[in-house]
């Protein structure tokens, strides 16, 4: 959640050297060293932690010092999509994800969420820019458990279980959206779903709600 402390720790690891880089969409990079390091987001949204470890492979292990691969060295990196929510995100109610302002309406909620095996869930999203002077920016996010995948072009897969589409809607512009999900077997499944949206460049205010969506699929 914004505001409070998010823990990294890769305490696990045998490496000599451990560099953690994080970014967020506006681009803003903040750099950390230590097997276990803290940080704190101004808001909410999306960013990206890399870690990149450093392991001596030879008896000289200040050839690994600063994270340069080199005779004796190898460097891996790995790379985590983190969500932050703000405090109102926990706001909507149970089964959707709801703004609803002077300033801009958005709605996601399941809508085929109960079916067999062989059918398709669906979620509907819909949105509208009530502003008359400034694009809205919106980053619709689903996460799915595993062995459940969102369908279609609108979306890409930006991680594991994670997709992500973003829309720029004009003045007065409004969108809807069906989102089809594909279970592969039967079962409850929980879907996750973040909206964070802004006006304008103003990303330093932008704004974040979720929502866990059940899915029923039986045989």
């Amino acid at each position: 959640m914004a505001g409070e402390p998010i823990v990294f720790d890769a305490s696990d690891s045998t490496a000599e050297a451990y560099r953690w880089e994080f970014e967020d969409t506006t681009g803003d990079e903040v750099y950390r060293d230590g097997e276990k390091v803290t940080i704190r987001t101004d808001g909410p949204g999306a960013f990206t932690a890399t870690l990149r470890v450093a392991t001596a492979f030879v008896t000289n292990s200040d050839a690994c010092a600063e994270l340069g691969s080199g005779p004796g060295c190898s460097v891996d990196e790995s790379v985590q999509r983190v969500y932050v929510q703000s405090k109102a995100s926990n706001e909507s109610n149970q089964d959707r994800l709801q703004v609803d302002t002077e300033q801009v309406n958005i709605l996601l909620k399941g809508s085929e969420t109960g079916i067999s095996v062989d059918e398709s869930a669906s979620l509907q999203f819909s949105a509208a820019n009530l502003v008359g002077n400034r694009d809205l920016t919106i980053q619709l996010i689903i996460e799915t458990p595993t062995g459940v995948s969102v369908t279609g072009g609108a979306f890409i897969e930006s991680g594991q279980g994670q997709y992500t589409s973003t829309f720029v809607l004009d003045p007065g512009e409004s969108k809807g959206l069906r989102i089809q999900i594909e279970p592969n077997g039967p079962g409850k499944h929980t879907i996750t779903g973040y909206a964070v949206y802004y006006f304008g460049d103003d990303t330093e205010n932008r704004e974040s709600r979720s929502v866990q969506i059940p899915i029923t699929v039986t045989s």
